[in-house]
């Protein structure tokens, strides 16, 4: 991850948030803009690549590689990137 980078960021419906990198490797669309996030999965808008939620893997393609995840910490509202 770069600095600046933006990011893609989700919930459980327990509460867990994760992080991924934000820009489908596919067509270099933006997830967070525009894609929707469904039963752990985060859908591209552009082409309808479909990623784990939790780790950014392809579980669906046409995209090529994963998007990256991102470590944090959560504290309370509070989300920090530590890596």
């Amino acid at each position: 991850m770069k600095r600046g980078e933006e990011l893609a960021v989700s919930r459980t419906a327990e509460g867990v948030v994760h992080v991924t990198t934000d820009i489908c490797p596919h067509g270099h669309c933006s997830i967070g803009k525009g894609g929707t996030v469904r039963d752990g999965t985060l859908i591209c808008p552009c082409h309808g690549s479909v990623f784990s939620a939790v780790d950014g893997s392809v579980v669906q393609g046409p995209a090529p590689t994963p998007l990256a995840p991102v470590n944090i910490s959560v504290n309370g509202s509070s989300i920090t990137i530590t890596g």
